[in-house]
């Protein structure tokens, strides 16, 4: 691990601690004062806006312990539970500060980033749309930097950009296929 990934990773491990004494207060207002992994393991999920299914799965859990974890039914939550969601938080902050990065540009630039990528006229509205899967206006709106999606929704858009270029390349090389098939005859 590199110095700068050790500085990432301490300053990410404050801040959980900061937001987890925060979790923790939340809890005693509720009277769950002398459970705090039952308190960090709600804000946690909380904070990865997952659903409780959502995180009892990338716990390796059913949801009904879940629950009863996070609702203090139990004594305390296992510290190898515990441990995993705690490095979910990490690897989720990491993966959305990437993608901040990757989606900090005007949305004009990614508008024709998008076309670059996918080889259409980074002008034609039309074709714009199609490819991103929104109306014209929609596009015309990108392109003026009038608005700009939230990063979750810029990250569909980007993937329906990129399964219209799969499929664009399949259907050519189906197309060449049966071109080279029937030349052989």
């Amino acid at each position: 691990m590199s110095e700068s990934d050790l500085k990432e990773a301490e300053g990410t491990s404050s801040e959980l601690n900061e937001r987890s004494s925060a979790a923790i207060a939340r809890q005693k207002k509720r009277g769950l004062d002398n459970k705090p992994d039952h308190a960090e393991l709600r804000h946690i999920r909380e904070t990865l806006g997952y659903s409780q299914a959502v995180m009892a799965h990338r716990l390796g859990i059913g949801v009904p312990t879940y629950s009863s974890y996070e609702y203090g039914r139990t004594g305390k939550v296992p510290e190898q539970i515990m441990t995993i969601a705690r490095e979910e938080l990490v690897l989720e902050e990491r993966q959305v500060n990437t993608l901040r990065t990757k989606y900090k540009a005007d949305m004009s630039n990614i508008v024709r980033r998008w076309a670059v990528m996918a080889g259409v006229d980074p002008d034609n509205n039309q074709e714009l749309a199609a490819l991103c899967g929104v109306s014209i206006p929609t596009i015309s709106r990108w392109r003026n930097n009038q608005i700009k999606p939230e990063l979750d929704a810029l990250v569909r858009y980007e993937q329906n950009v990129t399964d219209r270029i799969a499929i664009r390349k399949k259907i050519e090389e189906k197309m060449k296929e049966e071109l080279l098939a029937k030349a052989g005859k």
